[in-house]
Formats: structure tokens, C-alpha cells, sequence
């Protein structure tokens, strides 16, 4: 919270646009005027998206010192609240987990389309996603290899039910 030279207060120094009478505004407001500051800083976090905010900018939108605001971030984390990457970036856990989905869903797309393909190029898969930081990009794709949920060889990506589906069909043409 900003205060200006005149006595007003600045809530949100880079708002995201909404329609006028938006019935959320709200809440929004309460949130920004009244709430906690671990609220706040989860409030933009999650304004942040897929691809999170860099702690850096939260510092500034947020008007705290970056010591206070890793005390809050790793009071986020440890509750499971937000993931921080690379200790510069910080995203909601329920954006990260629909980040995954999507690049599950991109994926079985690619395989139903295109079953005799091995598999999709990192870069493919990466500009079919919503933009993020590369960091961001890898760290998704890594927590989805590591159920084994996909597989990646060299710079191909896929599913790790493709891969199998490929194989059976693959001994079915060599018996033949």
C-alpha cells in the first residue's frame, strides 16, 4: 500500500484489467486494504499466473523489504501454498498444478494425433504451454518425470503410456 502526497492510498501499483462494475472488485479491495500480508502476497502471487513472480517485482508491488517478504514466501511454502524456483521465483501451487495438467493434456493431444511420432521436441511442447520462464518450463516437466508420468530421451518428450503402446505395436509389425 502506497500513500500519495495528496492522502489517498494506491492499492495495487500495476492492477490487471477488469470490467468497471466488476462484482470481485470487491473483494479485491478488502483484501488489499484490510488483509494480512501473507494474503497480500499470496493475492499476487496468484496474479502472477503460470509463470509466477520474480521476488524482486512482489518487493516492489507489495512495498516491502525482500528480507520480510522470503519470511513470508517460506511461511507460503511450508503450509504448500506456493513453490519457489531457483530462490528468485515464487508461484502459486495451484497454478503450477494446472501448468503440469496442461502439458499432460498437450501431450495426449500429440500422441492422439500423431501416434507413429516418438515423441514431441522440448521446444514444441514448450510453445504450446502458456509463456513462462524456461526455469519454470523445466521445473514443471521435471515433477511430471519423476512419477514417471512421462519420459524424456534427448530432446523428445512423451507419455510414458505412448511409449508402451509404441513398443507393443512395434513387436506386433517385427512378428509379422
Amino acid at each position: 500500500m502506497v500513500q500519495t502526497i495528496g492522502g489517498g492510498t494506491i492499492l495495487d501499483i500495476a492492477p490487471q484489467r477488469h470490467a468497471r462494475k466488476s462484482p470481485d472488485l470487491d473483494g479485491i479491495y478488502a483484501l488489499l486494504l484490510n488483509g494480512s500480508e501473507r494474503e497480500k502476497v499470496e493475492f499476487h502471487i496468484r496474479k502472477g499466473g503460470f509463470g509466477g513472480r520474480k521476488l524482486s517485482l512482489l518487493s516492489t508491488l507489495l512495498g516491502m523489504d525482500e528480507p520480510s517478504l522470503r519470511q513470508i514466501v517460506a511461511l507460503l511454502s511450508e503450509k504448500h501454498r506456493t513453490l519457489v524456483i531457483n530462490k528468485t521465483i515464487v508461484i502459486h501451487t495451484d497454478l503450477f498444478t494446472q501448468y503440469k495438467q496442461k502439458l499432460i493434456q498437450v501431450l495426449t493431444a500429440f500422441h492422439k494425433q500423431n501416434p507413429q511420432k516418438i515423441g514431441m521436441s522440448k521446444e514444441e511442447l514448450r510453445t504450446r504451454l502458456p509463456s513462462v520462464e524456461p526455469v519454470v518450463f523445466q521445473t514443471a516437466l521435471d515433477a511430471v518425470i519423476a512419477p514417471g508420468t512421462i519420459i524424456v530421451e534427448k530432446d523428445r518428450v512423451m507419455l510414458t503410456s505412448a511409449r508402451s503402446a509404441g513398443d507393443s505395436a512395434r513387436e506386433g509389425v517385427e512378428r509379422t
